[in-house]
């Protein structure tokens, strides 16, 4: 996407995000405004988190994300509908990073500000994790009357532009963003083999969507995800946790997805490109 064309993506996604339901309030409005400056380059990820925040320190309270569940569900949808472009994707995480970044929000005796379960505002980022999973990283099951799947699959663009921002965030953070979990249920989704549901086409259906998401964790986060593979081996028990062994075996699904003349030609590229990155991160370590 050229400047011109992801200028005009955002100016349309703030106009739409404007006119969309629950972002009446004036907070939102301006919210709405921060995020469309800051995509624009017009302001940095440090100037709109402090934007953001002295926009939403007055609803900070124990009870909950409240209103500033929304600004999340806002920022959200920016990671759904922009953050294929990965230059966008990168800003969106920076983002994030500033916000935690921030001193944490105090109230008038000038005592740190958490909810009930002790999460801190700005350090611990409440509402954050929640809106993402809700209105970023979201798929909607196949719909009874969407007998080819079209729908269904339609998805994929945006479950691949949010996955972009969660990969970048993985990556720049340096701190803990948990994002790890999406990864591992792109990547076990998209390459799990069981061959009594593999010809269906609700299966088929479910790899057009999963894999090109699967593929984009490994392009822009495979180091990291390589890095946590090696930690994470020894703990806790079963087969749904990032492993060496996991490794292993996803790296052989996109050996063999690469081969295998059930996919797409678009398919086998991208799980030959997957294939390859794993095997070169080996080499050179995470």
């Amino acid at each position: 996407m050229d400047h011109s064309q992801s200028s005009l993506a955002i100016t349309t996604w703030a106009e739409c995000q404007r006119h969309a339901p629950y972002r009446e309030n004036v907070e939102h409005q301006q919210s709405i405004g921060i995020v469309e400056s800051l995509l624009l380059g017009s302001i940095s990820a440090y100037e709109a988190a402090t934007s953001i925040t002295k926009t939403y320190d007055p609803f900070a309270d124990q009870t909950g994300y409240g209103i500033i569940g929304v600004f999340w569900s806002i920022f959200s949808n920016a990671t759904r509908m922009l953050a294929g472009d990965t230059v966008l994707a990168q800003v969106l995480a920076d983002f994030v990073i500033a916000m935690q970044a921030l001193p944490d929000a105090v109230d008038t005796h000038g005592r740190t500000i958490a909810l009930v379960g002790g999460a801190v505002y700005w350090r611990d980022l409440p509402g954050f994790g929640v809106a993402f999973r809700e209105y970023g990283l979201y798929v909607d099951g196949p719909d009874d009357n969407d007998d080819d799947f079209i729908g269904y699959i339609a998805q994929t663009t945006l479950f691949v532009n949010a996955t972009t921002f969660a990969a970048e965030l993985l990556v720049r953070a340096p701190f803990e963003v948990h994002m790890d979990f999406y990864a591992l249920n792109a990547l076990m989704t998209a390459l799990r083999r069981d061959e009594t549901v593999d010809s269906t086409d609700e299966r088929q259906a479910e790899v057009s969507l999963y894999l090109p998401a699967a593929a984009r964790w490994i392009e822009i986060a495979g180091g990291s995800l390589y890095s946590l593979c090696q930690r994470k081996s020894g703990e806790g028990q079963g087969g749904k946790r990032l492993s060496l062994g996991q490794w292993e075996y996803w790296k052989e699904r996109f050996a063999i997805i690469s081969e295998s003349g059930g996919f797409s030609d678009d398919q086998k590229t991208l799980a030959k490109e997957a294939y390859e990155k794993m095997s070169a991160l080996e080499h050179i370590g995470p």
